[in-house]
């Protein structure tokens, strides 16, 4: 089969959705696929528009942002995109991820895309968000138009969208750990002499980005809580200056070393194969996230035999009866945070902690029958196999009131869209007096904001060509 797989970044970006994207299409690759990305240009991968990396042909386009937000590109790498997603030769498109760039063009051209469409949402962590209302609406019809969606979880809001809204043709399926990196244990694992971690301290381990919505305050606090001597927290996540909480972990990792003698706290940022070596050095996995969707991080946990302790974020309780491992700790909303967020109860995932330190053989022996588990159903290469029956499944039948919906719904979204871009500008003091001048005068002179209010519009009703557009 010619499949292509649409996702906003792909490696060597690092990132939950571009390792899952990244493992299927190497998976299938193996199998003799024809695999193709599309993705946001990485000057690591080159400058050439299509690039080949290990099997995979990499279709790179200057644009980035959403419909809701703007999506800013020009116009051709906007054609180029859809030109490529249209193009017949594909027998399988497949989306990964919503409220970004490479899913809302091809929203916008699911008529016009003749292979399978498949759509896998990931979450919609914006569903709730007052900005976003429209582009909801508009997916409720949109959405109908796919051949299959699949999702990562039974009980989320992404699949209680889809059910609510007739998208009835879906699978459920789960995330993984790729084989070829947690077979076996990397040899001669040095990972604790070359950060300096005591080959008796008790290392708990954390993988996720400072975005600020990963629970880095709470594994924090969780872990200075916790009654364990001659322990270890290593939090590897990327981290940037000036963005999410990269600052405030860093400050707080040097206050808790400078006022503790047997525990320590390590922050670090490294390349894919010292995050496995650090896995399989590591006696616990520690995920106190405030927001997922799956995470992938559960898995690998796994693979590597680690017992973990998770809030519930996501559907983590989930992934722990799948696996049979893992504690999940209390958690609360977070009612004032716009994408419903949760926090860990800080005592309690604490005595989880204290818990397995002091049932570790127990928990040990749990972890490395769930290994098996994982072995035997949550490789990527069994997931991929999964992936690939959805992709060659037949073609769902589209009614024709169906179509007159989505394209309904395409006009509706645009108008709502360019009548909230102009209520924003409106809403700019600086603005106000400026554009009472213009109607009062009846001029033709436009303000700057105005016109990439404009720009936008017609670069979004531009995407979609009157000739295209299906009848009922």
């Amino acid at each position: 089969m010619k499949i292509l797989h649409c996702c906003e970044f792909f490696p060597p970006y690092v990132g939950g959705m571009p390792e899952v994207v990244s493992k299927l299409s190497s998976c299938m690759s193996k199998l003799g696929h024809d695999l193709h990305i599309a993705t946001s240009r990485d000057p690591r991968r080159g400058t050439a528009d299509t690039v080949i990396i290990d099997g995979l042909t990499i279709h790179q386009f200057d644009i980035s942002g959403n419909i809701s937000n703007g999506i800013s590109s020009k116009q051709k790498e906007n054609n180029r995109f859809v030109e490529l997603i249209v193009d017949e030769s594909f027998d399988s498109v497949a989306f990964f991820a919503a409220q970004q760039w490479a899913y809302d063009l091809g929203l916008l051209n699911l008529h016009r895309i003749k292979a399978n469409k498949i759509f896998i949402p990931t979450g919609y962590s914006a569903l709730d968000i007052k900005s976003y209302k429209s582009y909801f609406d508009f997916m409720k019809h949109a959405i109908r138009l796919f051949d299959h969606t699949i999702y990562l979880a039974s009980d989320y809001r992404d699949i209680n969208f889809g059910k609510r809204e007739g998208a009835n043709s879906y699978s459920i399926i789960p995330n993984g750990a790729s084989k070829s990196d947690f077979l076996k244990e990397p040899e001669s694992n040095n990972f604790r002499e070359m950060y300096g971690i005591p080959q008796n301290s008790f290392l708990i381990t954390c993988i996720a980005s400072h975005t600020g919505l990963k629970g880095h305050r709470e594994t924090i606090a969780a872990f200075a809580a916790s009654k364990i001597e001659k322990s270890t927290l290593l939090v590897i996540g990327h981290q940037e200056k000036g963005h999410g909480c990269s600052e405030e972990c860093q400050e707080s990792a040097a206050l808790f070393n400078a006022q503790n003698k047997n525990k320590r706290i390590v922050l670090l940022s490294l390349n894919r194969p010292e995050v496995i070596k650090a896995l399989f050095s590591s006696q616990l996995f520690l995920l106190l996230s405030n927001l997922e969707c799956s995470p992938i991080v559960l898995f690998e946990a796994t693979a590597a035999g680690l017992p973990f302790v998770s809030t519930p974020a996501g559907n983590a309780e989930e992934i722990a009866r799948w696996l049979n491992n893992g504690l999940i700790c209390d958690a609360s909303t977070d009612e004032a945070h716009p994408h419903g967020a949760i926090r860990a109860d800080i005592n309690n995932a604490a005595q989880l902690i204290e818990k397995v330190k002091s049932e570790y053989e127990t928990y040990k022996s749990k972890a490395s029958l769930a290994r098996g588990t994982w072995i035997q159903s949550y490789t990527w290469e069994k997931i991929a196999d999964r992936y690939l029956e959805v992709y060659t499944a037949n073609k769902k039948e589209v009614s024709a009131s169906q179509l007159e919906d989505y394209t309904s719904a395409i006009s509706r979204y645009l108008v709502e869209t360019s009548l909230c871009m102009l209520n924003s500008i409106q809403k700019q003091s600086s603005l106000v007096q400026e554009l009472h001048d213009i109607r009062r005068s009846h001029s033709m002179r436009i303000t700057a904001p105005i016109r990439n209010a404009r720009r936008h519009i017609a670069h979004l009703r531009s995407i979609i060509k009157k000739e295209d557009t299906p009848s009922a």
